[in-house]
C-alpha cells in the first residue's frame, strides 16, 4: 500500500466517524487536541520525575546537563503550579456536575453528562490526582532539601 492510499483510507474512516465534519465546524480543534496531549505527556513526565532517579540527577544523555543534579525549584515550582491549576479546574468541574450544569463547559457542542459520561467523568478524578501530585511534590521537596540550620533536620 502506498502512503497516499493509506492517507485516503484514513481520511475516509475519519469522515465516516464524523470527525471531519466536526473539525470543519470547529476550526482549531486539532491544535487544541495536540496542546492537551502535550500537556498530558508533560504532566506525566513531571510526576514521574518527582519519584524517579532522573528527577534528582539529569540523565547522562542530555547535552550540557547530563550527570548534574536537578535544581529543586525546577521540579517543585512547575509541580506546584500544575497542582493549583488542576485543583481549580477539577473543583470547578465537580461543582458544575453537582449543580447539574456540566453542559455549560462546552455549550457549542451541547454536551450532556448523562449522555457523555465516559467523555467527561475522568475529569471528576482531577481533585484526587491533585492530592497525589501535591503529596509527591512535598515528598520530593523533603527528600531533596538541605539540612535546616536551626533545627538540624532534613
Amino acid at each position: 500500500m502506498n502512503p497516499q492510499t493509506g492517507r485516503t483510507l484514513l481520511l475516509a474512516a475519519i469522515d465516516r466517524l464524523g470527525v471531519g465534519d466536526f473539525t470543519r465546524r470547529f476550526p482549531g480543534t486539532s491544535a487544541v487536541g495536540a496542546a492537551l496531549g502535550t500537556v498530558a505527556v508533560g504532566g506525566a513526565l513531571l510526576i514521574l520525575g518527582l519519584i524517579q532517579w532522573w528527577g534528582e540527577v539529569f540523565p547522562h544523555w542530555l547535552p550540557f546537563l547530563g550527570g548534574k543534579r536537578v535544581p529543586i525549584a525546577l521540579a517543585v515550582i512547575p509541580a506546584t503550579l500544575v497542582s493549583i491549576l488542576v485543583t481549580t479546574a477539577g473543583l470547578m468541574f465537580v461543582r458544575l456536575v453537582i449543580a447539574g450544569n456540566a453542559g455549560v463547559i462546552v455549550p457549542a457542542l451541547d454536551i450532556n453528562l448523562d449522555e457523555n459520561w465516559a467523555t467527561l467523568a475522568p475529569e471528576l478524578l482531577w481533585p484526587l490526582w491533585d492530592v497525589a501530585l501535591g503529596a509527591a511534590t512535598l515528598a520530593y521537596y523533603y527528600r531533596r532539601r538541605r539540612r535546616c540550620l536551626h533545627c538540624d533536620r532534613g
